[in-house]
């Protein structure tokens, strides 16, 4: 992993309570990506809707934050199930490299993308070369 983005463990303030124990709590799966100009982090968060998701940046920690509710059907009965209704929570340490500033969030398809650029002064740049 980059030394400008690190995949940390959830921390405590984080992590469910007792009387949150019959909730699945889950780090969600993530690929960071280099590009010239900086990072693009991509989040596997599965049917969890742009309005359930939160997003925070405090300091050089960047947290993100979902929840999948249970949307069965109210009045029926559970004849088989997998899905467990739960959150999301995944940390992350940025470096003072990245422009927080601009950093953006999109979700679509159960896909959250977020941009890290780095700051201007950091990217690499060409030197045009004259002649005399």
């Amino acid at each position: 992993m980059s030394r400008e983005i690190t995949a940390l463990s959830t921390p405590p303030s984080t992590a469910p309570s007792r009387s949150e124990d019959a909730r699945t709590v889950s780090m969600p799966r993530v690929d960071i990506l280099e590009k010239s100009d900086g990072y693009v982090l991509v989040a596997d968060m599965p049917g969890v809707p742009e309005k359930s998701l939160e997003i925070q940046l405090d300091g050089d920690r960047l947290m993100i934050f979902g929840e999948l509710s249970d949307d069965r059907v109210h009045g029926s009965e559970l004849t088989y199930g997998e899905f467990r209704p739960g959150a999301y929570r995944r940390t992350f340490a940025i470096s003072a490299e990245i422009d927080r500033e601009k950093i953006n969030a999109s979700l679509a398809h159960g896909v959250l993308r977020l941009s890290l650029p780095r700051k201007a002064a950091l990217q690499p740049r060409r030197i045009d070369v004259t002649s005399r």
